[in-house]
């Protein structure tokens, strides 16, 4: 292993830490958090809720993502900055195909 698992348990648990910090700052999850709420007609705390739940998701990928390109490096000695483009574009393509599936809900509640 290219890491020590004390190593390996520092970064889970700051990739854990980034996560969560990083869906409580601005930008797309807080954008979804709204549209959501206003699609769908959601309460304060029906919305507080889906963010908090989508904070321990986001949290959570972060950690279960930095296991796999870890993993995958490892194995085809990928270098990191190789690592880094094939995780941003898998996460640039994960939000386009969320923020279709939420517009297509929405059409097709329109058309009804």
């Amino acid at each position: 292993m290219l890491i020590s698992q004390g190593q390996l348990l520092y970064l889970l648990g700051f990739s854990f830490l980034y996560g969560l910090l990083h869906s409580v700052a601005p930008g797309h999850g807080k954008t979804a958090v709204t549209s959501m709420s206003l699609i769908h007609g959601y309460r304060r705390r029906q919305a507080l809720v889906l963010m908090a739940i989508i904070a321990a998701l986001q949290a959570a990928s972060a950690c279960i993502l930095f296991v796999i390109t870890a993993k995958i490096a490892e194995q085809f000695a990928f270098s990191l900055s190789d690592n880094v483009r094939l995780l941003t574009q898998g996460c640039a393509v994960f939000i386009v195909l969320l923020a279709l599936k939420e517009f297509a809900s929405v059409v097709k509640r329109r058309i009804k």
